[in-house]
């Protein structure tokens, strides 16, 4: 089986993005006979979770798939033949399902590890920079350098070259949320015309100043607030932010922490 490259897949996504949320469907709904040998246990539904397009068995009840695209509901075949033949929310999903059998076939397909490098510059100004990631049991450096400023207002003593580091933060889990949502929405055929958000979080310096040692250094709170423009009701649009939650790589990373290791290089 050749190993897929993110050069080789319709929509590049699945291989580089950082966030995709999940899918239910049986399996006589959507996959075609060829790729029915996906199921190990033929009699459950599945559930796809689109960060590589992972594939986990459990049983739990069928539903229906919404397929909105300016079709009328008209039966399985005529759902199947819409996947294929449409990219929804700028998402392919028929990649999808050929994502999901290489690595159904070949799970080390879905280790990824992603990098950033740093430089300071002057001041409160870094200069940093992500190029190279491994993904599919390669190293991907086909991609060109893209830098990002990282500075302070002058208030916190910088000069405003950059957004601040928590921005940053606020800045990554927006992108997180807002592609796993678009991710599952384009998976179940629901199409998406905007999605706005804002994000605020709450910091007290007396922590980062080591003035009180009661006060968290990081930010207390931070809140999200969501605009869907889609023909669905309220409550899909809530469930597509509770997706969003919990398929996000970031998100998850800030709510329920990750070890993160710092040393020094000799």
């Amino acid at each position: 089986m050749a190993v897929p490259h993110a050069s080789n897949c319709k929509n590049k996504n699945f291989f580089t993005s950082g966030s995709f949320p999940t899918l239910t469907f049986s399996k006589e709904q959507v996959i075609p006979p060829k790729q029915q040998r996906l199921l190990s246990h033929a009699e459950l539904p599945f559930e796809i979770f689109p960060f590589g397009c992972f594939v986990n068995l459990k049983p739990h009840s069928e539903v229906e798939p919404h397929f909105n695209s300016g079709r009328k509901n008209k039966g399985k075949g005529d759902f199947m033949a819409a996947i294929q033949e449409k990219q929804v929310n700028g998402v392919d999903v028929e990649s999808l399902f050929e994502t999901i059998e290489q690595i159904k076939e070949n799970p080390e397909l879905a280790n990824f590890k992603f990098r950033a490098t740093n430089r300071w510059v002057d001041g409160t100004h870094n200069l940093a920079r992500v190029k190279d990631f491994y993904g599919a049991q390669h190293q991907d450096d086909s991609r060109a350098p893209m830098a990002f400023d990282i500075d302070e207002p002058p208030i916190l003593c910088g000069k405003n070259l950059g957004g601040n580091p928590v921005e940053y933060l606020l800045v990554a889990l927006s992108g997180c949320l807002t592609t796993s949502m678009v991710a599952h929405a384009a998976a179940k055929g629901i199409e998406i015309k905007g999605i706005e958000s804002r994000f605020e979080g709450d910091i007290d310096l007396r922590g980062f100043l080591g003035i009180s040692e009661d006060v968290p250094v990081g930010y207390q709170q931070i809140r999200a607030i969501f605009k869907i423009d889609a023909d669905i009701s309220d409550q899909s649009k809530a469930e597509l932010i509770e997706m969003g939650k919990k398929y996000s790589p970031v998100f998850n990373t800030i709510s329920k922490g990750s070890t993160v290791a710092v040393e020094l290089e000799k």
